[in-house]
């Protein structure tokens, strides 16, 4: 891990809102984040599926769904992209950062080989002759750990397993030598030791290549170890980012302290009961209107309720949250009591209504 004082702002993003239409309405899939990372840093970006992180990461690329309403500034290595007309913007984009997705499959046209695939982008942003582009193609192979590449060139994606199908996203990524590279829940699809292999070549190359990372998951051992810094995202805001040690040993947001809670233990007795946190994220098109973790959080008090906590700005790369009664905090009143016990019911009254309509899909 780098020191953050040696490196520049290379992303900068600042009150990002990325409201998408719904059948119940706006839905608000990313709602007021701000954010920087350095170049050489590494942000892990954790929270449940449905929080917004996926989301999030493709309006910093400008690939938001169709219909998206996006707002806000984004800075990327200086330049900033809201400010750019779509075309420029799309240029922009695609010479200076890279994106590695979940299913490499859906990455790549099974139909053309993967040479190909690689080389078509260097050709378009870099201006590589068909030959160079070939050539250039085969080195990022190799250097993504492919073997024998400059055959495997003419390979169709079918042709090779998952980990190395994703070692050519990888590869199609880097071709242009990006300033930023995001890695959207990469790893999820393949096994242990694979994912291990694909997390520790990222590391590697965006070490090697001064790179800033952005790793989104679900999974916090996928971030720990990994991460600079720790980003966690809930009901489409950041509700607590820093040193991602910190984050891990001392959290300070009551969402995150349930994550951590959620992780089983190797230390656990045989058959212990996995612990949980009850209920579900909100409905984005309706949020709440205070803190949208107070109706699953167990220390919720009324204050809670009156208006979303602002996430603590500090100086860069310190400790912030956006809870008003964070772990340590002294002990709920019999008015906190009273709240999480009316909280408890209205979780137990949703989730039995979800099972009835669960039932009555299945009955239709």
């Amino acid at each position: 891990m780098t020191d953050p004082s040696s490196r520049e702002a290379l992303l900068e993003v600042r009150d990002l809102r990325c409201h998408l239409p719904g059948d119940q309405g706006v839905v608000r899939a990313v709602d007021g984040v701000s954010l920087t990372l350095g170049a050489g840093r590494v942000l892990g970006l954790v929270g449940e599926s449905g929080c917004g992180k996926s989301t999030l990461v493709r309006a910093l690329v400008g690939a938001s769904a169709p219909g998206a309403a996006v707002s806000g500034s984004i800075s990327l290595a200086g330049a900033v992209l809201t400010a750019m007309p779509p075309e420029a913007r799309r240029a922009f984009v695609g010479r200076h950062a890279g994106m590695v997705f979940q299913d490499p499959m859906s990455a790549l046209n099974p139909v053309v080989p993967v040479g190909r695939q690689i080389g078509e982008a260097v050709r378009h942003h870099l201006g590589l002759s068909r030959a160079a582009a070939r050539d250039r193609a085969a080195e990022l192979l190799e250097k993504v750990g492919v073997p024998d590449p400059a055959r495997r060139l003419k390979h169709y994606p079918h042709q090779f397993s998952g980990g190395l199908r994703q070692r050519i996203t990888i590869a199609m990524a880097l071709s242009c030598d990006p300033a930023l590279l995001i890695a959207d829940e990469a790893t999820t699809a393949l096994d242990v030791t694979v994912q291990r292999q694909i997390l520790d070549l990222l590391a590697e190359l965006a070490g090697e290549r001064g790179m800033g990372l952005i790793l989104v998951s679900h999974d916090l051992g996928v971030i720990a170890g990994r991460a600079d810094e720790t980003a966690v995202m809930y009901a489409g805001r950041i509700v607590e980012r820093g040193p991602t040690r910190e984050v891990f040993a001392r959290p300070r947001h009551r969402y995150t302290e349930a994550l951590l809670g959620a992780i089983p233990r190797l230390d656990a007795p045989p058959h212990a009961r996995l612990r949980v946190i009850p209920g579900a994220p909100p409905d984005l098109a309706a949020p709440p209107s205070g803190c949208a973790f107070a109706p699953r959080c167990p220390a919720v008090r009324p204050s809670c309720r009156a208006a979303p906590p602002p996430l603590a700005e500090g100086e860069p790369g310190a400790h912030a949250h956006a809870c008003l009664y964070p772990p340590g905090a002294e002990p709920a009143t019999d008015a906190t009591t009273e709240t999480t016990a009316a909280t408890t019911a209205e979780i137990s009254a949703e989730i039995t209504a979800g099972a009835r309509r669960q039932e009555g899909g299945d009955a239709g």
